[in-house]
């Protein structure tokens, strides 16, 4: 999975189904990118003409593994304590909004003497062999580099935890759905689950925009123009509000009461859309249901007798 960084004037998740983790599987994914890379401690990553930006949470982990029981006075808990006061440098920044070159400017005054503060101190640091800190301390030291890195680019944050944080979701549903039994299910589970971590980074309501995606497609063949395209990117300003906001957050704006599925025409195409305007309980939250049993009805060729009829009965929480 690659995902664009916090900072990214586009956010994109892209997921990706490879058989393994090897250099050349991330050479493959990679390609001649020559950008910066943020990643784990992995040592597939390492291959590429990018620069390569390492993660201060793994490194900071391993020494979190490494204090003993209650013990916070232990090295290792020091070494923690020093790691902390950069991070809350940084969430201040983050959060106050401050622009690229005030976050250098900080990084080189007030963060960089940090990081020198942790180096020096774990340099002094004995640990056994084989010991949870020695291996925190021998894994921060081979990362040195790369965990510096940021220091020096403002557009890089100090950890990969938002590419953590955005292959989480697949996990939970390959748990759900019990894995994929070819390289093609594989493929199409990645596929869809690119377009909906990218919706969800973008703000977008997920099903409003796979409904419109479904709706707008097939009118335009297997050769859709980069105009086409474009216009149905998660971020594109020409997205239909049902794409930003959830039917049941539209309707009820103005009619709380009521919905009511119309049909109505796309300004970008001829293709066809819903629009919500009736149903006997507006406040349950089934809407989403009622909405999907008109569509993929209508996906499937069967069509309603009266277009500005729903028979709530039929799709409403019994």
């Amino acid at each position: 999975m690659v995902c664009t960084g916090a900072s990214a004037k586009l956010l994109i998740a892209i997921y990706t189904y490879l058989d393994n983790r090897s250099k050349v599987t991330a050479e493959e994914l990679l390609g001649s990118y020559d950008g910066i890379v943020q990643t784990d401690g992995l040592g597939s990553y390492g291959s590429g003409e990018y620069l390569h930006a390492g993660c201060w949470s793994h490194a900071r982990r391993k020494f979190v593994d490494s204090i003993p029981e209650n013990d916070k006075n232990s090295k290792a808990a020091k070494a923690v304590e020093i790691i902390d006061r950069a991070f809350v440098l940084e969430r201040e920044a983050r959060k106050a909004n401050v622009p690229p070159e005030k976050i250098l400017e900080m990084r080189q005054k007030e963060v960089r003497p940090i990081i020198e503060e942790f180096y020096n101190f774990i340099g002094t640091l004995r640990p056994s062999k084989g010991s949870h800190l020695g291996a925190a301390v021998t894994y921060a030291l081979n990362q040195k580099d790369k965990l510096l890195l940021f220091l020096d680019h403002p557009e890089v944050e100090m950890t990969n935890n938002l590419a953590e944080h955005t292959v989480k979701p697949f996990v939970i549903d390959r748990k759900n759905f019990l894995f994929s039994e070819t390289d093609k299910g594989a493929d199409a589970s990645a596929l869809f689950m690119s377009v909906i971590e990218t919706a969800k980074r973008n703000g977008l309501n997920v099903f409003g925009y796979l409904s419109y995606l479904m709706l707008v497609l097939p009118s335009w063949g297997k050769t859709p123009s980069e105009e086409q395209l474009d216009s149905i990117m998660p971020w594109s300003a020409t997205l239909p509000e049902t794409c930003h906001r959830t039917y049941h957050q539209i309707v009820t704006a103005s009619h709380p009461q009521y919905f009511i599925v119309t049909d109505s025409i796309s300004p970008h195409s001829n293709s066809q859309q819903l629009t919500v305007i009736h149903c006997d309980e507006p406040n349950t939250g089934f809407e989403p249901r009622l909405i999907s049993a008109h569509f993929f009805a209508r996906w499937s060729g069967w069509r309603l007798r009266n277009k500005n009829e729903v028979h709530t009965k039929s799709y409403a929480n019994k």
